[in-house]
């Protein structure tokens, strides 16, 4: 239960199925960075924005140089927060090309 039956049902395009482990993996305070990035996402497509939203805010807190979470984030908001998205985006870029050095 929880994140590995979450990433199956993803993989195999049971979104609604993967939504319910994916929550249950976090009611169960798993907090596996991988969660709050294809959570959001998934639920990003699915419409819930606001929902998204949080929980993309949330791994943020925990994980506040996570790439895939940031981009994600960066994506979802930018309709709504062009320069704030741009900033992360240009975070993004700064932190891989000093990791490179």
């Amino acid at each position: 239960m929880g994140l590995p039956a979450a990433l199956k049902a993803h993989k195999e395009g049971n979104r609604k199925l993967a939504a319910i482990h994916y929550q249950r993996a976090l009611d169960q305070n798993d907090t596996t960075d991988i969660i709050y990035q294809n959570f959001g996402s998934l639920l990003k497509d699915a419409g819930d924005l606001a929902k998204a939203k949080a929980i993309y805010e949330q791994g943020l807190a925990l994980y506040p140089k996570h790439n895939g979470i940031r981009k994600n984030y960066s994506n979802l908001i930018k309709p709504d927060f062009p320069l704030t998205s741009l900033d992360i985006q240009l975070a993004i870029v700064r932190d891989t090309l000093g990791s490179n050095s």
